[in-house]
């Protein structure tokens, strides 16, 4: 096997165990940092490429998506805040 597509699928194992970990953190604690979309995402993804069917944890945070609104963390309001100057670098 070539040394680069070793390399390839070893990262990817080891992004996918990384996003398992998030997730199910996520999932557990109610999402409060709102990431749950997105790793299941990126989760799905790497599954995906590494061959593997979506598994319990992609379909638990599928039931949380699908979870009506008012049940979800809401995602902060922003405030805007004055402009910032911009900053002049001067000449390089």
């Amino acid at each position: 096997m070539p040394r680069a597509l070793w390399w390839s699928g070893g990262a990817g194992l080891a992004g996918a165990v990384y996003l398992a970990r998030g997730l199910r953190l996520a999932l557990d604690t109610g999402d409060p940092e709102r990431l749950v979309d997105q790793l299941a995402h990126f989760r799905g993804r790497t599954l995906t490429a590494l061959g593997q069917e979506p598994d319990a944890l992609q379909a638990r945070a599928a039931d949380y998506h699908a979870a009506a609104p008012a049940t979800r963390p809401t995602a902060p309001t922003v405030i805007s805040s004055p402009a910032e100057p911009e900053l002049d670098a001067g000449p390089l």
